[in-house]
């Protein structure tokens, strides 16, 4: 049976789709000279190749290392396995398969990438907004029990429009924010469920309690962080220090973290 220990998710994920024939080109060969090279990738493959013949359900009982594993590995509240595999696959090996594709097959799996959820702050508006009539600090209507910040008076930036959409599986609400002039917009990204992994190639920082990751998005720079577990992306032409000033702002207690 092949060891899960020391493989970190996105390459089980990958493996998956390199044996389905999902996988990115782009990503391909380099993963294909990384199994050549590791016996443990190379038994994962084989145990993955085996599976293909789906005939009999997984029996949700048995073995209870299954839910360990996807427990560990999927984190978060991801769906249990209903997997189906080949007549006469062990048990061992249905625990190593349907903890490798719970991997793949989870929508809230911390293995959404932030730059792509950053990506839909290019796109355009679809719904109009409005200020939360009980409580002008914020917008009205929640998303995924969060609501967005309503930044007019405080930093002169007004909620111009909306957007929802569906980014490698999560779906995720972007509110968009002009400048008085209507030059500059900035766009804000709540993403459903369980945080993800951070982009960690900018630094983080902690202002006003709150822990950001700075990397480069499409609008020049981007900060993410958390609320209430939840992942925020704020995209924008400003700098690290007004995002971060604009994002951790409470609102006298209305925005929630």
């Amino acid at each position: 049976m092949a060891d899960l220990t020391n493989i970190d998710d996105a390459t089980l994920r990958d493996i998956v789709r390199l044996v389905d024939g999902t996988l990115p080109v782009e990503r391909k060969a380099a993963l294909e000279e990384r199994v050549s090279m590791e016996p443990e990738l190379q038994a994962i493959v084989q145990e993955q190749l085996k599976g293909r013949a789906l005939a009999t359900p997984v029996d949700e009982g048995e073995p209870s290392r299954v839910h360990a594993t996807i427990a560990a590995r999927a984190r978060r509240g991801a769906p249990r396995p209903t997997f189906a595999l080949a007549l006469g696959v062990g048990a061992a090996m249905v625990a190593v398969l349907a903890a490798i594709l719970i991997v793949l097959a989870a929508p809230n799996s911390t293995e959404t990438n932030i730059e792509a959820v950053a990506e839909v702050s290019l796109r355009a508006a679809e719904d109009s907004v409005a200020v939360d009539s009980t409580a002008p600090a914020v917008l009205e209507g929640t998303f995924d029990d969060l609501q967005f910040p309503n930044w007019e008076e405080e930093f002169g930036f007004t909620a111009s429009g909306r957007r929802d959409d569906t980014v490698e599986g999560r779906t995720v609400r972007t509110t968009f924010y002009d400048n008085a002039a209507g030059e500059r917009r900035l766009a804000y990204t709540i993403v459903s469920g369980g945080a993800l992994d951070s982009p960690g190639d900018g630094g983080s920082r902690v202002v006003n309690g709150v822990e950001f990751e700075v990397f480069d998005g499409p609008l020049a720079t981007s900060v993410s962080w958390e609320r209430d577990g939840r992942t925020c992306v704020l995209s924008g032409d400003g700098s690290e220090d007004m995002l971060m000033a604009m994002a951790s702002w409470r609102g006298g207690g209305a925005v929630t973290f």
